[in-house]
Formats: C-alpha cells, structure tokens, sequence
C-alpha cells in the first residue's frame, strides 16, 4: 500500500481527495495540512508516520499565493526521495511550467476528472513523470514560445509579469528606458501579444489569488 500526506486549506477538498483515494486504490492518508507550515511541522514531529511516498499539494494557501511553490522546493530539498503531486485549480501553462521546474513532480488540474489524480499517482510511484493530458500540449508549447527569448528579455518580461513600470524595469536592470522600450517591443513581436495584461495574464510564472 503506498502512502501520501495532502496539503490542502479547503477541508471538503482535503475529505473528497481522501475518501476517493481510498475506493480507488491501494493509497493510505498518513496526514493533512493546511499550508507549508503545518506540513513541515508534522514531518518534523513524525505526524507523517516516518516517510510518505507522496507529498500532494496545493499551490495556494489562504493569502500565500506562492506557498505551493516554497513549499515545493524547501520539500525537494529536505526530502529528495519524496514524489511530489501538485493538485490546483491553476491550469495557465507559466505555472505549470513553475511548479515542475520547482521539483514537483507530477500536475493535475482540480477541473479534470478526479481520476486523473489517481492516474498520475501510479505514474509518480512507477518512476515517472505526470502531467494532465489538458495540459501537457500547452505546456510544450508555452516551453517552445519561452525558448524564442533572449536571457535579457525574458528579465524584462519577468518585470512585466510582476507589474513594474518601463522605468522601474531600466533602473532593475541598469539600462536606458529606450533600451527597455525596444525589449517590450521584441517581446510583442515574439509573443504575438500587444498589451501588458495579455502578458500578464499568459507569462505568469506565480499563481495569484485561490485555488
């Protein structure tokens, strides 16, 4: 039987991931949080029951919007035998991107069919990697548009994402204005967009507000 501790701050999620778990395989709940902190804490306590085999999380928790990602990569790093499940209603392919690069090592959508959780469990426990079939094609295609970026204007873009104005992205990166100016304009170019919230909205690398 393989085990798990969830991560999760809604308590019908953290009961309806459970209960379908337990009639839909051989998978044992050894404990729950509600954010990075509690988990850490129960694994420090031994609350877990010594090691899980997975860790499933969440990527938001209550005004943490980024606690999912910390507590990827704090996880990883502690615990580097650990299968990580990332479990969120986030599908916008930058967090995905994210999310993995952060060391999970699975990601499924809240909005697919449950049985995709179960799906990509058995995946993780088989040494393999999982992404939501709804996903995984914008995913490839999201690395693919990245890769079309120089270093520089991906820092640029990153500015961009994070709501900075082209003269806060100059004095970030110790350029000229106009410099700046004519990276936003390579990036619309590249990106097919033409306004800051498209890129916002599609770039974005950090979930934002609850899931």
């Amino acid at each position: 039987m393989s085990s798990y501790f969830l991560v999760e701050d809604h308590e019908l999620m953290r009961h309806g991931v459970i209960d379908y778990l337990s009639s839909h395989g051989n998978y044992v709940c050894t404990g729950t949080a509600a954010d990075k902190e509690e988990f850490f804490s129960a694994m420090a306590k031994g609350n877990a029951d010594s090691s899980p085999d997975i860790l499933i999380t969440d990527l938001c928790f209550g005004s943490d919007s980024n606690g999912g990602i910390k507590l990827i990569r704090e996880s990883r790093t502690q615990f580097p035998r650990l299968k990580i499940m990332v479990y969120s209603m986030y599908d916008t392919p930058g967090v995905v991107k994210a999310a993995l690069d952060s060391g999970a090592d699975g990601y499924v959508c809240k909005n697919s069919d449950v049985a995709s959780l179960a799906a990509g469990l058995k995946e993780l426990l088989q040494g393999h990697s999982y992404v939501d079939p709804s996903l995984a094609t914008e995913v490839l295609v999201f690395e693919k548009k990245l890769a079309m970026f120089t270093k520089r204007e991906i820092d640029t873009l990153n500015l961009i994402v994070a709501g900075k104005s082209n003269d806060e992205i100059a004095q970030s990166l110790g350029l000229q204005k106009r410099a700046v100016e004519n990276y936003i304009s390579r990036i619309y170019n590249k990106s097919g967009m033409s306004s800051r919230g498209e890129l916002s909205r599609y770039w974005s690398m950090q979930s934002s507000g609850h899931a």
